[in-house]
């Protein structure tokens, strides 16, 4: 298991979890100060770790057009259960839903 530390403040933002044999992967984005750290840090998660653990079982060449499908195909997947971590309007501040903003 990989963690990443933010070296000024020693705290977590993300891990991630893969369990090759049974082809599942878990990560998670802590709670971030704002939504330019939150997407630092998911973007870290995913197209650094979770995208390399599936290419890894799916031996795909890092360096390859498909391992950048990959990356964006999960980023576009993931997008809308986080986008209200993304806005900085202030309207989601204490609120995790899927609400828009007038």
């Amino acid at each position: 298991m990989r963690t990443r530390y933010d070296s000024q403040y020693d705290v977590c933002l993300g891990r991630i979890w893969s369990y090759f044999n049974r082809l599942k992967s878990v990560f998670v984005v802590a709670l971030t100060t704002s939504p330019a750290e939150f997407f630092n840090s998911l973007v870290h998660e995913v197209a650094v770790h979770l995208c390399m653990h599936i290419a890894t079982c799916l031996h795909i060449d890092v360096k390859s057009e498909d391992y950048a499908y990959l990356v964006g195909d999960l980023c576009g997947e993931i997008y809308p259960a986080v986008k209200h971590q993304l806005c900085d309007c202030g309207c989601h501040k204490n609120n995790n839903s899927d609400e828009r903003h007038e």
